[in-house]
């Protein structure tokens, strides 16, 4: 049975509380629905950084594609779709473009989620700088500030992942002004911000503790106080047992797919696949069935579907059979379904720009990791690059003339790399962090 991989640099945990407005304790280091039940943290201030307030309702923006990146001048544009930024800069949020820079974070090389740094890198030059010395989860982009998460205290007890805390912060693009706006009520991940609410998924994949059970990879909201901080975090679902592998906006609707959601999340099996409701939770539809029927194919988990022009497209996995995967495209409401490609082993990196669907996909001959495009009328698939033999973490993000993806070969000097290269693959260049 196919190996299921997580990103290892999402090793994240919770409990479930209010948030409370506190002072950042990282610094930078270089220039530049239903209510859950919850409680208030508490505010633990630190000495030496800045709180600042900033309206943050209302649609969230594209990242600006051109120009400087400080506080002062970043004047972002409304994408003409409401998610090609996003996918654009990665729907693992590991990686995040505005303007010219790329940012990115590189954690220890023990593989400790709490221990290591962020760079902005130039996608022209490639000169980098550290804006920041902890890994910044989560990042978004949103009227002039980069939102993220990240560790406050990480035990590492996978039993107990509620003990850890995390912090929901932001800065300018530059590095500077950051503050802590509050603590997190739960460990998140896939996470934007539209129309005043943060959206994301809880990410706790088990628990001693049963009080926490409740809270296993379930769709959530926040409303964004004034100053950036969060209010408490609001169910989209009643249902406990509704647990989503991913999520997303789309004109006014939110499309996420249902899986297990591990632990003590019960889902029937006729209730997997893509679903569709508005922002709130109501009018919940399902659009999406798992394809013919099959009970050995699912769409992939961890962020693989995306929706662009009208079109959903998504990956489906065969667990019986590693070369086997597809990706499949189809309208909104499930009809028009149309195969791209087959005979894969699809991993991470699902992604667009200008007509073609990018992917990783696994090389069981060669034991190497490749990096994929298809036509999105399913026509001129081609392998751009074949990456190392370790286990590969690849985060695609695409400009207009450029592919910027990280890898992670894990066992190496250096674990964590960054690369540009055109969008069909040629000039691939080392971007130094």
């Amino acid at each position: 049975m196919k190996r299921f991989r997580f990103l290892s640099i999402l090793i994240i945990a919770i409990m479930l509380a209010g948030c409370g407005t506190e002072t950042v304790n990282n610094s930078a280091t270089a220039p530049g629905g239903t209510t859950g039940a919850t409680v208030q943290a508490t505010a633990r201030p630190t000495d030496g950084y800045e709180t600042q307030s900033i309206q943050t309702e209302g649609q969230t923006q594209s990242a600006p594609t051109s120009g400087n990146t400080s506080g002062t001048t970043a004047k972002p544009t409304a994408s003409s779709s409401p998610v090609q930024n996003e996918i654009k800069n990665g729907p693992a949020n590991n990686l995040l473009r505005i303007d010219n820079y790329i940012y990115t974070y590189i954690i220890s090389n023990d593989n400790k989620p709490d221990e290591g740094e962020t760079y902005r890198i130039d996608i022209q030059s490639g000169h980098s700088e550290r804006i920041n010395d902890v890994p910044m989860y989560n990042m978004m982009y949103n009227n002039g500030w980069i939102y993220y998460t990240y560790y406050i205290t990480y035990l590492g007890d996978p039993y107990h992942e509620e003990w850890n805390e995390l912090g929901f912060c932001r800065m300018k693009p530059d590095g500077s002004q950051k503050n802590l706006l509050c603590k997190l009520p739960c460990a998140i991940r896939n996470t934007f911000i539209q129309d005043g609410y943060l959206y994301a998924i809880t990410d706790i994949y088990s628990s001693y503790d049963y009080e926490y059970n409740d809270d296993i990879q379930r769709p959530v909201r926040f409303k964004m106080n004034s100053d950036g901080s969060l209010g408490n975090p609001e169910y989209i679902f009643n249902d406990k047992n509704i647990a989503a592998a991913d999520m997303l906006y789309y004109n006014g609707s939110l499309y996420y797919t249902r899986n297990s959601g591990y632990g003590y999340v019960e889902t029937e099996y006729d209730d997997f696949g893509l679903y569709k409701c508005k922002p709130d939770g109501t009018d919940n539809i399902k659009i999406g069935k798992i394809l013919n029927g099959k009970h050995n194919y699912f769409i992939n988990d961890h962020y693989w579907f995306f929706i662009y022009d009208d079109w959903i497209y998504y990956s489906i996995e065969d667990l019986d059979n590693d070369n086997n995967d597809a990706i499949y495209k189809m309208r909104l409401d499930g009809t028009g379904i149309m195969l791209l490609c087959d005979g894969l082993d699809v991993r991470d990196g699902l992604n667009y720009m200008d007509g073609w669907v990018y992917f990783t996909s696994w090389n069981a001959t060669k034991s190497v990791y490749m990096l994929c495009r298809v036509k999105n009328d399913g026509t001129g698939y081609e392998v751009l690059f074949e990456g190392g033999a370790g286990y590969n973490n690849i985060n695609l993000t695409l400009t207009e003339k450029y592919i910027i993806y990280g890898e992670t070969i894990y066992g190496t000097t250096k674990d964590d790399n960054i690369y540009r290269m055109n969008l069909d693959g040629s000039d691939r260049v080392k971007l130094e962090p």
